[in-house]
């Protein structure tokens, strides 16, 4: 994976004068790149790139609730994906942000005076649904598209570096325009552990990586 950057020598003086520590151009291409390396383990084919989690053989696909209308979270698709995850209290919820008004609003009723538990808790900072944690991020499909929520024990998927991420500059081939070009390069690949979801000696099957069905 590669990441290309030009700025003006009037900015990178700018950044000298500042005194930062760290150059912020620098973490800014290592940024991008970490950006597209996490959109790779979960889209990735594996052709070329990693193959991401959406694209793995062991990924299990827990199915919509009969006339679940489309585009709808309902906690019995959470509790059953809950129960479909080979290690859930290993696992993390990884849920594009297009869900948060559903989940907010979700909530199962306990006992005869019908108090309600929202389904989505949050604690210091951090949410949690069924005990687990919550990360929304843009880097999966809209509400209502397979791979919206996974659930997802990341223990169980390899990252192999091959190479870590270098960062080049030179003025040489924008010296008429006073410019400085970046290049960042990394070797890197991944896959999960796993080749297939795990049969258990009673029940459905178990896997490290649990999505729901499309209610488009």
């Amino acid at each position: 994976l590669m990441v290309y950057m030009r700025a003006s020598s009037e900015l990178l003086e700018g950044v000298a004068d500042a005194s930062y520590a760290a150059d912020p151009l620098d973490a800014i291409m290592a940024g991008a790149i970490s950006w597209f390396l996490d959109y790779a383990f979960i889209h990735g084919t594996g052709a070329g790139m990693p193959l991401g989690i959406l694209n793995s053989p062991c990924l299990v696909t827990v199915d919509k609730e009969a006339g679940q209308p489309a585009d709808t979270v309902l906690y019995e698709n959470l509790s059953k994906m809950f129960a479909r995850q080979a290690n859930p209290m290993g696992s993390v919820w990884l849920i594009n942000r297009t869900a948060i008004p559903q989940l907010l609003q979700l909530s199962v009723t306990i006992g005869v005076a019908g108090s309600h538990v929202p389904v989505l808790s949050q604690s210091g900072g951090t949410f949690t649904i069924l005990t687990r944690p919550v990360i929304f991020t843009e880097k999966l499909p809209t509400m209502g598209s397979v791979g919206d929520i996974i659930f997802a024990d990341l223990s169980q998927y390899a990252v192999g570096m091959r190479k870590e991420l270098t960062l080049e500059r030179s003025n040489a081939v924008s010296w008429l325009t006073d410019q400085v070009d970046w290049r960042g390069r990394i070797r890197v690949d991944g896959q999960p552990l796993w080749s297939e979801p795990m049969t258990p000696k009673a029940g459905d099957t178990l896997s490290p990586f649990v999505v729901l069905e499309s209610r488009t």
